[in-house]
């Protein structure tokens, strides 16, 4: 795929050989939503970040170029 690396793709895809549904992946980083309510207070829904820390990291550098490089994910991403 235009606009990721060998090394990338490689470290990526090692993660995630064992999970068969996108999120468990999604959860493994930490990337699931959660939203902060009390009884009477509507929070905002934000990532929880309980996951692995390198993971979101590797994500990060996977989608930052494929922004940058690939036209249909930086359609998606406007």
């Amino acid at each position: 795929m235009k606009g990721i690396g060998r090394d990338t793709a490689v470290g990526f895809l090692a993660d995630i050989q064992e999970y068969l549904h996108p999120r468990q992946i999604s959860k493994l980083a930490g990337l699931n939503l959660r939203e902060n309510t009390s009884s009477k207070h509507k929070g905002q829904t934000k990532i929880t970040k309980r996951g692995r820390k390198g993971q979101r990291a590797l994500l990060f550098r996977v989608v930052t170029p494929l922004v940058a490089k690939n036209p249909a994910f930086k359609a998606l991403h406007e």
